[in-house]
C-alpha cells in the first residue's frame, strides 16, 4: 500500500495507508484495522468499496475513509443517475458507522492512457451524478466527491514553479473536473510517487532526495527550498492549478500556507517510517540497497 500524507484540523501531518487487496495470503480486514488503530493510522484509502473491509471499519469512526468508485463502473454511473444513487445507497449509506470523508470517482484515469482513455470523458459526469446522490442523503458537508489523478497529467514539473498540465487534455478532461471541484468546494486528489519519478530519472535525481534523507537544499525555486522530491512534486501540481486559467487548490496532502514548518514535521515522521521499515528488512537478514528500500515503501 502506498503511504499517504494529509493535514487534519489540528494542522499537523498524519500518515495514512492505501488499503489494496491485490495479493496472496492477505490478513483479514479485522486484523488490518486493528493494526491501523494500534499504530495510530487515522486515514485509509480504499480503491473500491470492499464489503468485508467496510464491515470491519464499522464503529471505527476515528479512522476517516476515502473510498473509490471502480474505474469500470464510471461509464454506467455517468450515464445513469439511478446507478449513482444505487452506488451511494449500497456503499455509503449501508455503513452508517463508517467515517467516510471522500469518494474518489476513479483512480489515475487519463485520456493519454490506453487502458483508461475510453473512460476519461465519463469522469466529470460520473462525479456530478455521485454528488447529486450524496446531496439527497444530507451528507453534502461531510462527504466530498473528487477523483484521483496521477502526475502524468502534468506536462512539466521541474522546476516546481513551472508545473503545468498537458495542453492536449486541459480543455477536454482537466477543465470539466476543475469546474466541478470549484462548484462543490471539493479537494483535488493526486497520487504522488517519488519512487516512480526517481526510477525514471536516476541520473538527475539523487536517492537521498527521494528518500527524505538530504541534509541540505537540493532545489531552490522562487523563494522555496526543497530538500525532498515529495515536496517538489506536490508544489509542481500546485503551480499547475495556479496558472492564470486555473485555480489555487487545497491538495489532500497539505496547503502551501505554512508549508515549511508542516513539511518539516512530516519529513521527520517519514524518516522515522523509513528507518522502521529498514530495521524490519534487516531483521530478516536481507541486505537490500536503499533503492530497494524506496521501492518497498512505494509497494507497501
Amino acid at each position: 500500500m502506498p503511504w499517504t500524507i494529509s493535514r487534519n484540523a489540528a494542522n499537523y501531518a498524519q500518515i495514512g495507508a492505501c488499503y489494496g487487496t491485490l495479493g496472496n495470503n492477505l490478513p483479514p480486514p479485522t486484523e488490518v484495522i486493528a493494526l491501523c488503530n494500534k499504530n495510530n493510522i487515522r486515514q485509509i484509502r480504499l480503491y473500491n468499496p470492499n464489503p468485508s473491509i467496510l464491515t470491519a471499519l464499522e464503529g471505527n469512526i476515528n479512522i476517516s475513509i476515502i473510498v473509490g468508485v471502480a474505474n469500470q463502473d464510471i461509464p454506467g454511473i455517468a450515464q445513469n443517475a439511478l446507478l449513482a444513487k444505487s452506488w451511494v445507497q449500497n456503499n455509503i449509506l449501508k455503513y452508517k458507522n463508517v467515517n467516510f470523508r471522500y469518494i474518489s470517482v476513479g483512480n489515475e484515469i487519463s485520456p493519454l492512457d490506453n487502458e483508461t482513455a475510453n473512460i476519461a470523458p465519463s469522469v466529470a459526469p460520473a462525479m456530478q451524478n455521485i454528488y447529486n446522490a450524496i446531496l439527497e442523503t444530507g451528507l453534502r458537508t461531510k462527504v466530498k466527491v473528487s477523483t484521483v489523478l496521477s502526475l502524468g497529467v502534468l506536462g512539466q514539473s521541474y522546476p516546481p514553479s513551472a508545473g503545468v498540465f498537458k495542453s492536449e487534455i486541459r480543455s477536454s478532461f482537466i477543465d470539466p473536473i476543475v469546474k466541478f471541484l470549484v462548484e462543490t468546494q471539493s479537494p483535488f486528489l493526486v497520487n504522488v510517487y517519488p519512487y516512480l519519478t526517481y526510477i525514471g530519472n536516476t541520473n538527475d535525481i539523487g536517492l537521498d532526495y527521494a528518500l527524505f534523507r538530504s541534509r541540505s537544499v537540493v532545489v531552490r525555486d522562487r523563494g522555496y527550498d526543497y530538500d525532498n522530491l515529495f515536496d517538489a512534486m506536490v508544489d509542481a501540481t500546485y503551480a499547475a492549478w495556479r496558472r492564470p486559467e486555473g485555480q489555487i487548490w487545497k491538495l489532500l496532502c497539505r496547503k502551501l500556507d505554512g508549508r515549511r514548518p508542516v513539511g518539516r514535521r512530516r519529513v521527520l515522521r517519514m524518516q522515522g517510517l523509513i528507518i522502521l521499515i529498514w530495521l524490519r528488512v534487516l531483521e530478516k537478514g536481507h541486505q537490500e540497497s536503499l533503492e530497494k528500500l524506496l521501492r518497498l515503501i512505494y509497494l507497501i
